[in-house]
């Protein structure tokens, strides 16, 4: 029987699964095809038909199963609302993703890879340029629309993703107490708070 693209997708979307658990058990580069088949009750060879390699098995799930899947499927919607009604909803739903359990089994085990392998370093810096390219694009447009002041748009996006990767490095990395204690909103209020309005009293100056 012809395979429908349901049944294309599906069977790709079962071998990501496979995939991410044994990434997550096993480490990337511990982690076999074999055993991404086993996991997925599917024959080794079945894989090659969905991805040339180990390698394009984990660029699809940084894609398909990262924030930067989230960011880039944005409705028209929600891109007009107001920039602080916009970043504190994307920031609890960009939360939301990484801290998954899922999720953050699997960045325990290929974060420490990433950092040591320089092989393996491209693929988890093309994620963060991608990321913060996504949100420059959106800085730029409102900067130039007049909802934000004139400023480099690109390190905005820069100083927004590293405050996000600082909470959830030391939350589900480091298990930081005093990181731990705050709700995904209270973390996006705060870091959305801080970049858009600042510090300083308004009476300062």
């Amino acid at each position: 029987m012809a395979r429908t693209p349901k049944v294309v997708e599906d069977r790709r979307q079962q071998i990501l699964d496979a995939a991410m658990h044994v990434f997550a058990q096993k480490g990337f580069v511990r982690a076999t095809n074999k055993d991404i088949a086993r996991e997925a009750a599917i024959t080794p060879g079945l894989i090659y038909h969905y991805f040339t390699n180990k390698e394009a098995l984990l660029r699809a799930i940084i894609e398909e199963r990262s924030p930067l899947h989230l960011v880039r499927s944005l409705s028209p919607e929600l891109l007009a609302l107001p920039p602080e009604t916009f970043l504190r909803f994307l920031l609890q739903r960009v939360l939301a993703t990484i801290e998954s359990e899922q999720f953050v089994q699997l960045l325990r085990v290929i974060l420490p890879e990433i950092i040591h392998n320089p092989e393996m370093a491209p693929i988890g810096g093309d994620l963060m340029r991608q990321i913060v390219e996504a949100f420059g694009h959106y800085f730029q447009i409102k900067m130039e629309s007049g909802d934000l002041r004139s400023l480099d748009a690109l390190q905005v996006a820069q100083t927004l993703l590293g405050c996000v990767m600082g909470f959830v490095l030391r939350r589900q990395i480091l298990r930081d107490p005093l990181a731990l204690q705050y709700t995904h909103e209270q973390i996006a209020d705060a870091i959305i708070s801080t970049i858009l309005y600042g510090v300083l009293s308004h009476t300062s100056g």
